[in-house]
């Protein structure tokens, strides 16, 4: 019998999620999916696939004493404090997406 799994209602912070050996999710914003591949599908399948999680879904409020980025710094980043920072992948040109 599978285990079964539900949602207890807390917030999984930093530090319980380095004590569980678990991926930290304000570190690791890409998350891979492998869809389903249909034989019947005419067109080339994409084997992977990925998605950005914004960091602010793991954060449930805003606690007091948050690190800061400096001014200048957090308008060239987008947000003051360096937790919900989520970075743009590079963009492609037009040679690297053959």
């Amino acid at each position: 019998m599978p285990p079964i799994l539900f949602f207890t209602g807390r917030v999984i912070g930093v530090k319980d999620c380095r004590d569980r050996n678990t991926p930290d999710p304000f570190r690791y914003q890409q998350r891979i999916w492998y869809p389903y591949i249909s034989p019947l599908d005419p067109c080339p399948p994409q084997r992977v696939k990925t998605y950005v999680v914004a960091p602010n879904q793991f954060l449930g409020f805003q606690p007091p004493g948050l690190p800061q980025y400096p001014p200048h710094k957090a308008l060239r980043r987008g947000t003051l404090w360096p937790i919900l920072y989520s970075p743009y992948p590079p963009k492609k040109t037009p040679r690297e997406e053959r």
